[in-house]
């Protein structure tokens, strides 16, 4: 088996927590990225036997990014596993979403969960740590940069993504 540095981050918080109106929206936004973080560090604990590295995961808070060192057979599994992950946490995303309208009663509008997952993304980088830590590190942190460019994609009046 063959060690690599994982990192996981999810975007865009500072676009998401400027737009708090009051401290209450500020939690709440803070709250909902902390717990995708948590869900996402679970199943890399659990599923993946992964070591988390970086946050302290018995904060109460945690960033909207972690740490990780995994182990794995071959490079092809790294791809399945980063999308396999990336799946999950939009599915617990879109378990947040409808528990929040659930909460006040309100029905699912139209269209708004493409919104929602279009505005969110996870971005994650494997690293192979035969050159060390510190090289990994300094790599996977080049590649996260490198990755987070983000595209628009309009939406129609009736919800669906426009085709380009």
């Amino acid at each position: 088996m063959r060690r690599y540095l994982f990192i996981f981050s999810i975007t865009p918080v500072q676009g998401f927590i400027e737009q708090s109106r009051k401290t209450q929206d500020l939690y709440s936004g803070s709250a909902i990225l902390s717990y995708l973080c948590r869900q996402a560090i679970m199943i890399v604990k659990e599923k993946w036997q992964g070591e988390i590295v970086f946050p302290n995961v018995k904060s109460r808070s945690l960033p909207n990014r972690f740490l990780a060192i995994v182990q794995e057979d071959t490079e092809e599994n790294l791809k399945e596993l980063g999308l396999a992950l990336e799946k999950e946490i939009y599915k617990k995303l879109e378990e947040v979403f409808e528990y929040c309208l659930g909460i006040f009663g309100i029905p699912k509008p139209s269209g708004s969960w493409q919104q929602i997952k279009s505005y969110f993304h996870f971005y994650w980088v494997f690293d192979p740590m035969d050159a060390g830590y510190t090289q990994a590190y300094k790599t996977i942190e080049s590649h996260l940069g490198q990755t987070k460019i983000r595209s628009f994609s309009p939406l129609r009046e009736d919800g669906e993504e426009n085709a380009h």
